[in-house]
């Protein structure tokens, strides 16, 4: 017969190994976040048909950096929440010093272009991420996602799960924009 503090000893001893695989396993996958996000070296095509200030939007690079602070939203055409924070993306891709970034997710090209045409584009870059190349590096995980990344950083510094209003955005691009106002 095995002894109690054995059984305890070895019980506890599994569980903390298992924790850990598993834990690596999220980790590694991305269902859950460990540390801060990091904008990936990236570029994905652009959505055919979409339109912004008669020019075509063009799609997602990483390398296509500027001293604005970068907004990436990521999205798509069937999700209501989605649709229920468009008007506040709308307002925020009318300051200067903001460049909204649109990564969709699980959608269709056409849906898209349809619905950007439809009620307004907000996006400087627009992108399907069909391979999920920076859904992953991201982290992503929920639609819709609204991250934040000063400029000259590619670190997110602002991370929202849900539909994005004024109240909540306002208080995290002034403190991301608060270092590019002094001086």
């Amino acid at each position: 017969m095995i002894s109690r503090r054995a059984f305890l000893g070895g019980s506890t001893f599994g569980s903390l190994a298992l924790l850990g695989v598993g834990g690596h396993y999220a980790w590694q996958t991305g269902r859950i976040q460990l540390g801060p996000a990091d904008l990936p070296d990236a570029t994905l095509p652009p959505v055919p048909g979409v339109m912004r200030d008669g020019k075509p939007v063009p799609g997602f690079s990483s390398a296509d950096r500027d001293e604005r602070v970068l907004l990436l939203n990521f999205w798509a055409s069937w999700c209501p929440y989605c649709r229920s924070e468009h008007d506040v993306l709308m307002k925020l891709s009318q300051n200067p010093r903001l460049k909204l970034i649109g990564i969709v997710s699980d959608d269709r090209e056409s849906h898209v272009a349809q619905y950007l045409n439809e009620h307004g584009n907000p996006y400087a870059q627009l992108s399907m991420d069909h391979q999920k190349v920076v859904i992953r590096a991201m982290r992503q995980r929920g639609l819709p996602t609204t991250m934040l990344i000063p400029a000259g950083s590619d670190r997110v510094t602002f991370r929202h799960v849900g539909p994005i209003t004024e109240p909540l955005i306002q208080p995290a691009i002034a403190s991301a924009l608060l270092p590019y106002q002094v001086g």
